[in-house]
């Protein structure tokens, strides 16, 4: 009897096999024309998102501006009450867009805020803002660059170069409001 199989004597062959794509095959992937369509459909969309990016920034610069003038005062109120002394917020320079300082007497800064760039701080009407103090008991007593005034409500703007702002409250009692200008807000 003979094997119809016979292992031993049973070769393999192997031949290369050419791999050809017809028409119907599909290749994934995309052509230089696509990719150069895609990029410039982002760049158009970029183009007209930068300009309410830029509106985006200068409000957060606004918000932040009249937030740590806010904070300043907050500071010098409780430490103020916390050292029983008066504390003052007054400019770093000659202005109050180079900064400010949380005082203690003349000559100790207990913190100083960085400078603000492009925004204009004054008081409502133009006239410029001098030191703000607040007593030890936490009570407000502000003084203009001539005389010491204790208004109800001492009132500071923040404006931009768009006309808008925020403007930051103070009543005598040391209690603070920030609210947004959205026009008009020159001095």
């Amino acid at each position: 009897m003979t094997r119809l199989h016979d292992i031993s004597s049973h070769r393999q062959i192997t031949t290369p096999v050419k791999q050809t794509f017809s028409s119907q095959d599909t290749i994934r992937g995309f052509t230089l024309a696509e990719l150069l369509v895609v990029i410039a459909i982002l760049g158009i969309s970029a183009a007209l998102a930068a300009p309410s990016f830029s509106d985006m920034y200068a409000d957060y610069r606004l918000r932040k501006a009249a937030i740590d003038f806010h904070n300043a005062l907050a500071l010098a109120k409780s430490e103020a009450v916390k050292r029983g002394a008066q504390v003052s917020v007054s400019a770093s320079g000659t202005n109050w867009s180079d900064g400010w300082n949380v005082n203690l007497g003349p000559s100790t800064i207990i913190y100083q805020f960085d400078r603000v760039s492009r925004i204009t701080i004054a008081k409502p009407g133009g006239s410029s803002i001098g030191d703000i103090s607040f007593q030890s008991d936490g009570i407000r007593n502000d003084h203009t660059q001539s005389s010491p005034t204790n208004s109800i409500t001492f009132k500071a703007r923040f404006c931009d170069e768009r006309d808008k702002g925020r403007e930051v409250d103070v009543e005598v009692s040391g209690v603070t409001n920030v609210n947004t200008i959205n026009d008009n807000c020159g001095p």
